[in-house]
């Protein structure tokens, strides 16, 4: 995560064979990793979700950051 710095704007989507996987920074520290089934898919339910982790972690990416001071 120290190579991405500060790279919150981060993300990464790509399908592969039946799979489509999503990586993106939801805080300085916390890189969001999803993989699902592509067969059924709804991509705008999976953006509100990550949507809401990103809102719901950054009080953790707080804490995690205060530890590495």
């Amino acid at each position: 995560m120290k190579k991405l710095g500060d790279a919150t704007k981060l993300q990464v989507a790509a399908y592969y064979n039946q799979y489509y996987v999503k990586q993106m920074q939801i805080g300085k520290n916390i890189l969001l990793i999803v993989i699902c089934e592509s067969k059924g898919l709804d991509i705008g339910a999976l953006d509100m979700m990550c949507a809401d982790y990103k809102k719901n972690f950054i009080k953790i990416d707080t804490v995690i950051e205060e530890i590495n001071k």
